[in-house]
C-alpha cells in the first residue's frame, strides 16, 4: 500500500469516492511534507517519514478524539516544529480533543491547553501551562518546568497571595509557594535560571551574594 493509499484508508468509513479519498490524502501528505512521496511504498520511506504517514492517516479522518504518543520522536528539529504547528492547527480547526503524550517540555508547553505532569503513574498537577510553569505543585513539577538549583532558607512571613518572605543567610527574598508556610519553618528554594541576573553589589533588595568562579 502506497503512502497515499495508507492515508486514504482512514477515509473509507466516510463512504467517499476513490478520487476524493486520494485528493484528501494528498492534501494531508502535503501538510506533513510528504506529497512528493505519495506513491512510494513503506520500504522506500525512512522511519521518520513512516511516522509522518501514520500521523497524516490519524489526522485526515477528522476524529473527535486523537491520542498521540510521542508522535514527533523520530523527526529532526525543523520537522518537529513544522508538524507541531500542523497538529495544533488541525486540532483547533476540527475541534478535536487531542491527548498528547511527550517527554519534551517545549512541546508540552507549546501545544497544551491543559497540561498534566505525571510521575510514576500519578498525576502530580493538571492545570493550564502558565499555572504549571509559575506555580508548580511539588518539587518534581518544579524541576520538570526548568527550576533548578537548591537553596535552604527560613520563612520570615507572608508577602501576598502565594508569596512568602524567606531569609537566606543575611538576605531576605520573596518566593512563590504552593501553600502558605508557617513562619520560622525551614524551606527549600528552587531557582529558575532565566529569572536570575547579575547586578552590582550596591543594591540591597532581593540580592544573593556570591563570587564568579568561571565565565
Amino acid at each position: 500500500m502506497t503512502a497515499a493509499a495508507n492515508v486514504g484508508f482512514a477515509l473509507r468509513r466516510l463512504s467517499l469516492g476513490k478520487s476524493e479519498r486520494r485528493r484528501r490524502a494528498l492534501e494531508m501528505l502535503e501538510r506533513v511534507g510528504l506529497a512528493h512521496l505519495a506513491d512510494q511504498y513503506p520500504t522506500r520511506l525512512s522511519g521518520g517519514q513512516q511516522q509522518r504517514v501514520a500521523l497524516a492517516r490519524a489526522l485526515v479522518a477528522g476524529m473527535p478524539l486523537l491520542l498521540c504518543d510521542e508522535p514527533l520522536s523520530n523527526l529532526d528539529t525543523h520537522l518537529r516544529e513544522q508538524i507541531r504547528v500542523e497538529i495544533a492547527t488541525l486540532s483547533r480547526d476540527s475541534g478535536a480533543t487531542v491527548i498528547y503524550i511527550t517527554h519534551d517540555q517545549q512541546e508540552a508547553f507549546a501545544l497544551a491547553d491543559q497540561l498534566a505532569v505525571i510521575n510514576e503513574g500519578r498525576i502530580c498537577q493538571m492545570a493550564p501551562p502558565e499555572d504549571v510553569y509559575w506555580h508548580p505543585a511539588d518539587p518534581f513539577v518544579a524541576q520538570f518546568t526548568g527550576l533548578s538549583g537548591h537553596l535552604t532558607g527560613t520563612v520570615v512571613g507572608l508577602a501576598g497571595d502565594r508569596l512568602c518572605r524567606v531569609r537566606i543567610g543575611l538576605t531576605e527574598v520573596v518566593a512563590t509557594t504552593v501553600q502558605p508556610p508557617t513562619p520560622r519553618t525551614q524551606v527549600s528554594l528552587l531557582l529558575r535560571p532565566d529569572s536570575l541576573s547579575i547586578c552590582s553589589s550596591e543594591r540591597t533588595d532581593g540580592i544573593l551574594y556570591g563570587m564568579v568562579r568561571d565565565t
